[in-house]
């Protein structure tokens, strides 16, 4: 559920975020389900997104907590589970406004290397652009002026400053005292990608992350493809059961290497995962024979 809600856009604002740590929030939102979780998020995840090292992710990470956008849970030595806060479209109730963050822009890598506000700027610029009926009307200079420099407790010369960074992204008009914004072309989501790309990027994530808990060897393009279409065949019946369809999975895999090896010593396990094997399983945890 690749969206950013519009309640969260509007607590970034003024809530002090660093750069890495809003580039960070941005990247884990783009692998979170409809509730706003991420399942087995690794450092190298969006260190390998954002070139950065793995202290930054663990800083931003920090950062995020304290400030209260995510919350955070160690249930496996080799990543986290994240709960981004504010962030939920469980009931797929969008009528409060949302970010679409298949948008080519968050793709940009010189995106990334704005500063914290101009990249907060470009959130708020991109909310009110697809949620605000009066967006079209303009704003006020004086009122945009006054509001950032609240918002980010800066100088009117450093707003100037921002906007001036961002016209690489957007077509920024100053008529009759009113700035008008519009996002360019070439930034925009791909009319071509459709809602599916979306929810493969999620099943792909959850596939891969199921594989590294369960330290599966035989980590293939193919076995990748065969446990995504295990998410996507059972997400309804998980979902009709109030159950998570990605820990299903994950526990699905890692349960399929224990019994594989249940006469085995530890030592000598065999971690190549059978994705019948985790069919099975999966289904007995549906309670489907």
């Amino acid at each position: 559920m690749q969206k950013l809600s519009s309640e969260l856009v509007k607590r970034i604002l003024s809530a002090g975020l660093t750069q890495s740590e809003l580039a960070n929030l941005l990247q884990i939102s783009r692998i979170q389900d409809s509730s706003g979780h991420v399942r087995g998020l690794s450092y190298k995840y969006t260190c390998e997104i954002l070139k950065k090292c793995n202290q930054t992710f663990y800083n931003a990470k920090e950062g995020l907590e304290k400030k209260g956008f995510i919350q955070t849970f160690k249930d496996n030595r080799l990543d986290i589970d994240v709960h981004v806060l504010n962030n939920n479209f469980y009931n797929k109730d969008f009528s409060k406004g949302y970010i679409d963050l298949q948008m080519k822009i968050f793709d940009d890598e010189d995106f990334y290397k704005l500063s914290a506000n101009e990249m907060a700027l470009a959130l708020d610029l991109l909310r009110m652009r697809y949620n605000d009926d009066t967006a079209s009307q303009g704003k006020s200079t004086k009122e945009f002026i006054k509001k950032y420099m609240a918002a980010f407790q800066v100088t009117e010369r450093s707003i100037r400053r921002y906007l001036q960074n961002l016209r690489n992204y957007f077509y920024i008009n100053c008529h009759n005292h009113k700035y008008f914004f519009k996002l360019k072309d070439k930034w925009k989501k791909d009319k071509s990608v459709g809602r599916s790309f979306e929810e493969d990027k999620y099943r792909k994530h959850i596939a891969e992350a199921a594989c590294k808990r369960a330290r599966v060897i035989n980590q293939t393009e193919s076995v990748i493809k065969d446990l995504e279409g295990l998410v996507k065949q059972y997400t309804r019946t998980a979902r009709e059961a109030c159950k998570d369809i990605s820990a299903l999975v994950m526990d699905a895999v890692a349960e399929s290497i224990t019994r594989t090896n249940e006469l085995i010593p530890k030592p000598k396990w065999d971690y190549t995962v059978s994705v019948p094997y985790v069919h099975t399983i999966l289904r007995e945890s549906l309670n489907l024979r």
